[in-house]
């Protein structure tokens, strides 16, 4: 909470309420969401932290409350799922895992924070446009959809000197069904 509001101290949507000519706002720039960090982040957290026990519970689900599908996974003898936190990563060098939990984990994190960042922001200005986060590149498309609903439009930074639309910009459309806009 208190990073949004630090980042809402830095959107100051004050000067812009009421104006007719402001299209919105973009919450992030370029954020990078690295899966593994994010993953190790959360399981280096003091077992009675909130960011803990979110963590495990999403572990527990994601793991259909199977301590033994968790370590053969993560190839870990973990006896519980509350003895995880503190413990050394799993190696990400499986594309399993790459794919499956860390992934899964990092889109729950992201999820959480940019649909309460958006609710903030909305109660603040709610005759503006969210126009989403400026993706560096093409986003991944689980990771994109998840964040569809707190966004009024997609933007994505697509550094094509050329203007060339790629095709993915037409399956990302079709996920959310929701507006591109390539802002640079």
């Amino acid at each position: 909470r208190r990073l949004l509001s630090r980042q809402l101290r830095h959107i100051e949507p004050q000067p812009f309420l009421g104006m007719k000519n402001f299209i919105g706002y973009f919450l992030d720039n370029e954020p990078s969401w690295n899966a593994y960090h994010i993953f190790e982040f959360y399981l280096h957290l003091a077992n009675d932290s909130p960011g803990s026990q979110a963590f495990i519970a999403y572990l527990k689900a994601y793991y259909q409350g199977s301590i033994k599908k968790l370590n053969r996974a993560w190839r870990t003898s973990h006896a519980s799922f509350e003895s995880i936190p503190g413990t050394p990563p799993p190696k990400s060098d499986s594309a399993g895992l790459r794919q499956g939990i860390l992934n899964a984990w990092r889109t729950e994190v992201a999820g959480t924070y940019y649909r309460r960042y958006a609710a903030m922001l909305r109660a603040l200005d709610p005759d503006h446009l969210i126009l989403g986060i400026r993706h560096q590149g093409l986003p991944d498309i689980e990771f994109f959809r998840a964040l569809a609903p707190y966004f009024d439009v997609h933007s994505i930074n697509d550094y094509n000197r050329y203007g060339h639309l790629r095709p993915a910009y037409a399956e990302l459309y079709q996920a959310t069904g929701k507006p591109l806009m390539i802002t640079e």
